[in-house]
């Protein structure tokens, strides 16, 4: 492909991308490789390190979002059903089939999460506990809520594992409220180039 094409096509992604977004309180950056691209809140990540390596036969590709201090969200991108990337045997992926009973289990088996059609595929999500370090150095295993969210299309499959913040205020906030936004209109985005 020339490089023109690929410029016309990335722009065509940026420009469907912004409108999948919306109206944001949040300035926006894009990234792109050869295998996804989305937007992402611009300040919110210190470095976005692609794995070196594929995982599941190179069907299977994640993304560290390090974040500023000791938290970091996570994009998986599969490039299989939703059934056959469950399937595949990755400790990468935040999601799986249960060995016992075949079913989907997102993050944990105690992650209670929903399922959403949308044009073009299905979007299941959850809140989960997770890892998180607080201000003062302390990590504790289940200190932190982390928004799981996995989306596909029958041929691409998409995940985002998304820290909230910590677990100690569970009442519904601003703070929480609005994490929870960029949350989703990240794995909205998520998608692109194959």
């Amino acid at each position: 492909m020339t490089m023109l094409i690929r410029l016309v096509i990335v722009f065509v992604i940026f420009m469907n991308l912004t409108s999948a977004i919306g109206k944001s309180n949040w300035p926006y950056s894009f990234y792109h490789d050869s295998y996804i691209s989305f937007s992402y809140p611009k300040g919110l990540y210190e470095n976005l390190r692609p794995a070196g390596e594929t995982i599941g036969n190179g069907k299977l590709r994640s993304y560290d979002l390090v974040r500023r201090g000791d938290n970091w969200d996570q994009v998986t991108i599969c490039e299989d059903s939703l059934s056959s990337c469950a399937a595949n045997d990755s400790q990468t992926s935040p999601y799986w089939l249960d060995a016992d009973t075949r079913q989907l289990t997102i993050y944990d088996q105690t992650t209670i999460f929903v399922h959403r059609k949308i044009p073009g595929g299905d979007i299941y999500e959850g809140v989960a506990l997770c890892p998180s370090t607080d201000n003062d150095g302390r990590s504790a295993a289940y200190g932190g809520e982390c928004y799981v969210g996995v989306k596909t299309n029958g041929r691409r499959t998409f995940s985002l594992k998304y820290w909230i913040g910590p677990n100690e205020n569970r009442a519904p906030n601003r703070s929480r409220t609005e994490e929870m936004d960029r949350a989703r209109k990240l794995l909205k985005a998520l998608g692109g180039p194959r």
